[in-house]
């Protein structure tokens, strides 16, 4: 019996394997992000069967249409943004989640924006270390506005990138960095109550 020895290559070659008709390749996609997808899934849904069926209907619609992707960006942004539009639509039809209003350009311009925002990328794997931390956390987030939830979640508790964000939301760069510029700083007032800027030996953020 031969070995399988998918797990070694980049996605770039699983992708094309995959569009070859080699089931193993696109297993091994699967694999690789299954995980992060339910995750993400989860996040936005806040239910663990509507994750589980946003993760096989992602999937799903990935097998089917792997020919259609044209490698402008990487799988991993597709295969998010496919998972990111399940799931937007299970919020649409549940809380009238309207795509005008998520598309809809962030004001900045007059607001008084604090110079030192920190960048939240690094913070949020620290913070779930701890039970409690993780609680207060996933309680700020869940109190931030739904359009800008989406955007915190991709880009400071999954890494993607802010080109990334934008491609998975079809936004453009500049709404991108406004939002998560906002959800930050919501977020920072909103914890203010829990963490002192390097006061009470407490973590700043």
């Amino acid at each position: 019996m031969t070995k399988n020895k998918t797990g070694t290559l980049p996605d770039e070659e699983l992708v094309a394997k995959a569009k070859a008709k080699d089931y193993n390749a696109f297993e091994e996609l699967m694999k690789r992000y299954e995980r992060g997808v339910y995750n993400l899934a989860l996040r936005m849904t806040k239910n663990a069967e509507e994750a589980e069926e946003i993760l096989q209907d992602t999937f799903f619609s990935a097998f089917r249409n792997l020919d259609g992707f044209r490698e402008e960006s990487s799988f991993k942004t597709w295969i998010y943004k496919v998972a990111t539009n399940y799931a937007l639509m299970k919020l649409r039809k549940k809380k009238q989640f309207s795509r005008v209003f998520l598309d809809e350009p962030l004001q900045v311009e007059g607001e008084e924006i604090p110079r030192d925002i920190a960048d939240w990328s690094r913070n949020p794997e620290d913070l779930y270390e701890k039970r409690e931390l993780r609680r207060i956390l996933r309680e700020a987030v869940d109190s931030l506005p739904e359009i800008y939830q989406t955007v915190f979640w991709l880009r400071d508790i999954d890494g993607l990138s802010n080109q990334e964000v934008a491609e998975i939301l079809g936004l453009s760069l500049p709404a991108v960095k406004s939002r998560i510029l906002r959800a930050r700083i919501l977020m920072r007032e909103d914890l203010n109550k829990y963490f002192k800027d390097g006061k009470s030996g407490k973590a700043s953020l």
